[in-house]
């Protein structure tokens, strides 16, 4: 009895170490890339060519305030009716997301020893400030990303968007 259980706790501290040194991988640091060229999109650019190339052709968005964006022809929608608007106009109005750089985490996943996706958790906290105003945080949140091989490009399949507090929802 004792054998098996030092054998499932070897097993287990082996996947522990394993997702750990994921996160100093040449494949971790492709992934935070492409997370960051999103949050750049998203808040900057809104490339409609860059973000298609990022995003999964079943790409689906669950927000824990904003319900499902089921499909990536729905987010795009949702992203030029919202961050990628002129309403405000741009040169009034600056948001953009800052990585909680500590919480950010990797964990490839394996079919018949083969990398197919790989999970990134992480928290973020969401910024604004209009011409003329100061920075003043939004919103914390967590996220889950799931990153998926297809055809041997990156993209992403599914976005877990969930914990979001607001300032005065931080301090109860």
């Amino acid at each position: 009895m004792k054998k098996i259980l030092l054998a499932v706790l070897l097993s287990c501290s082996t996947f522990i170490v394993q997702a750990e040194n994921a996160d100093n991988s040449e494949l971790f640091a492709e992934l935070k890339k492409k997370d960051s060229q999103l949050f750049n999109n998203v808040y900057g650019d809104c490339s409609v060519e860059e973000m298609n190339s990022l995003l999964a052709e079943d790409f689906e968005f669950f927000h824990d305030k904003g319900g499902l964006t089921p499909s990536k022809q729905a987010f795009m929608d949702m992203l030029k009716r919202g961050p990628c608007s002129d309403n405000p106009p741009k040169s009034d109005y600056k948001s953009f997301r800052v990585l909680k750089e500590d919480s950010f985490r990797s964990f490839p996943m394996y079919k018949d020893g083969e990398i197919y996706a790989v999970l990134q958790t992480g928290e973020h906290a969401f910024y604004e400030t209009f011409k003329g105003q100061n920075l003043r945080l939004t919103s914390t949140a967590k996220f889950s990303d799931l990153w998926v091989l297809n055809e041997g490009k990156w993209q992403l399949g599914r976005v877990f968007s969930y914990d979001h507090l607001t300032p005065q929802e931080m301090k109860k």
